[in-house]
């Protein structure tokens, strides 16, 4: 995940399905994935709907199939926007 943060990975070019993410309060967007020799690490943009600060945790993101998750920040104001990472197996 850290070689994605940092632009060392090569972005994945195979077919690879993305299924839909939701977290009550949040909105999600996918927006690319990067190859990994582990698997694909997906890049989600996460926005703070809720009208208050909130305080995000991996667990509230994750689903089966996820080896790692990493969030940019740890905590959004109202309608402020972050990213996360998430390893997964192709």
């Amino acid at each position: 995940i850290k070689q994605a943060v940092l632009g060392e990975l090569p972005e994945f070019d195979g077919k690879y399905s993305v299924h839909e993410r939701k977290a009550t309060g949040f909105q999600l967007k996918h927006e690319k994935n990067y190859d990994a020799k582990s698997g694909v690490v997906q890049v989600w943009c996460v926005k703070n709907t809720s009208q208050s600060s909130q305080t995000l945790l991996e667990k509230l993101f994750h689903q089966p199939g996820d080896i790692a998750l990493s969030l940019q920040k740890r905590a959004l104001q109202p309608n402020e926007k972050t990213l996360l990472y998430i390893l997964r197996t192709v």
